[in-house]
């Protein structure tokens, strides 16, 4: 359960990542510009299209799904292909209000006023995901949920944009208070566990759910800022761990698209070899499958010309 609850920071940090890449970018487009959504929607078009119509097509054949062709049509245009794609929905967001929120974020730093925009993207998100759980069977709820999806990391996303304009400042703050750090990581992880546990396995108090949403908030923060710490450690250094990071880094909007495929055929394989998610051994073996099935696509894939339409241009390292 612990492992569970650890592992959901994932998108957070790939969040965190495209707000720190997006200013390191895109620093001055302080205002809205037709060109710049069009440049950004157009460069993750085609492995958007293409998986969609992988993610469907691996659903009919593992999962015997079905669709008629407006149905397929339907979850392509509205990214709901596969859990995943909830990703580029949040991504085609933040291409349409990027100048818009850097026009703000820059606004509240020239008037020292950046606790006011912290405080505001971390309530903006606590919001969308308590109105996100509330059932509803309002159709224009549903929609206009499903297009502000990247509300849903709106904070994580404006941390990344802190982490790149304050980076000195943010390693300094995180050295000086790795205890506190470390403290609140414990404390977090064991009061997520406690609410999880009473809502998924006791089920009872079905408002810890609620309760969770700032605790999850703080404890993926919290996980960001320390893997930050350690790519910044490992940048000034020549080691094997940072080259494997770099390697795996180039390849990550790749991996993030295919290994939810090679899931799938991992745990084919694994039950043909008639092993169970029971066993102690299977979740282990599977993810080796995953990731090195998923790598050597990647390789594959970046040494052929049209390798770029589904992982994008990657460096050759």
């Amino acid at each position: 359960m612990l492992l569970d609850i650890i592992s959901l920071f994932a998108v957070p940090l790939v969040m965190f990542v495209s707000g720190y890449m997006f200013i390191s970018h895109n620093r001055h487009a302080d205002y809205y510009k037709w060109s710049f959504f069009r440049r950004m929607f157009l460069s993750v078009l085609s492995p958007y299209l293409l998986f969609s119509l992988l993610y469907l097509g691996g659903a009919w054949f593992f999962s015997n799904a079905s669709f008629t062709l407006k149905q397929a049509a339907y979850l392509i245009a509205t990214g709901s292909s596969a859990v995943h794609m909830a990703f580029f929905r949040a991504m085609f967001g933040f291409y349409a209000i990027y100048p818009l929120l850097l026009r703000y974020f820059n606004r509240c730093r020239l008037h020292h006023r950046l606790h006011r925009f912290i405080i505001q993207v971390i309530l903006l998100q606590l919001f969308w995901k308590i109105c996100n759980n509330i059932s509803c069977s309002n159709q224009a709820v549903i929609l206009t949920l499903e297009i502000t999806t990247f509300l849903r990391y709106i904070a994580y996303f404006s941390f990344g944009m802190l982490a790149y304009i304050y980076h000195k400042k943010m390693l300094r703050w995180i050295d000086t208070h790795h205890v506190l750090l470390m403290t609140g990581f414990i404390l977090n992880l064991i009061l997520i566990g406690g609410c999880w546990f009473a809502k998924y396995y006791l089920h009872i108090l079905p408002l810890l759910e609620f309760v969770c949403f700032p605790l999850n908030l703080f404890l993926y923060s919290i996980i960001i800022a320390m893997l930050f710490r350690y790519a910044c450690t490992l940048e000034s250094q020549d080691t094997l761990s940072k080259r494997f990071m770099m390697y795996l880094g180039n390849y990550s909007f790749g991996l993030f698209l295919i290994h939810i495929i090679y899931m799938y055929v991992g745990s084919e394989l694994l039950t043909l070899l008639h092993m169970s998610p029971q066993q102690l051994c299977f979740y282990p073996l599977l993810f080796i499958i995953m990731l090195s099935l998923s790598l050597l696509t990647m390789e594959a894939l970046a040494h052929v010309s049209w390798g770029h339409y589904f992982i994008g241009h990657v460096s050759r390292l």
